[in-house]
């Protein structure tokens, strides 16, 4: 079920991760070219967004673990590819120059939101509900 999900995740491979924040312990990724959100609340959104709702790592190019500040300061980075290793239920995002994204899964409720803000298209959500 996650592979599938990584599917999804597939648009964003050679796209820029251009934002990184937090809204309380969910951490909100947008990629691709920045604009005024037209609904909801007012901001800066990327071409598509995930949201994780579950433990994750920033790791720089030395394979050291920074928190998301240090993350924000790599920014912008391209995705080179996202992928999962089942054996740990990590989905792993990495970009060019060796940084990496982990997202450990965890089993309770929704973990993962991808989509495109400020349109009507359906957001792809993990797990499935």
């Amino acid at each position: 079920m996650l592979t599938k999900f990584s599917e999804v995740l597939h648009p964003l491979v050679g796209i820029e991760l251009s934002k990184i924040s937090l809204a309380g312990e969910t951490i909100c990724l947008g990629f691709g070219r920045l604009r005024e959100s037209t609904r909801g609340r007012k901001g800066m959104v990327g071409e598509y967004s995930l949201h994780a709702q579950c433990d994750y790592s920033f790791f720089d190019q030395m394979g050291t673990a920074i928190d998301v500040s240090s993350a924000k300061s790599l920014v912008p980075l391209v995705v080179e590819s996202v992928a999962v290793e089942q054996s740990e239920g990590v989905l792993v995002v990495k970009f060019t120059g060796g940084c990496r994204l982990e997202v450990q899964i965890g089993s309770d409720g929704e973990q993962l939101r991808f989509f495109k803000p400020d349109t009507d298209l359906d957001h792809a959500v993990f797990p499935p509900g």
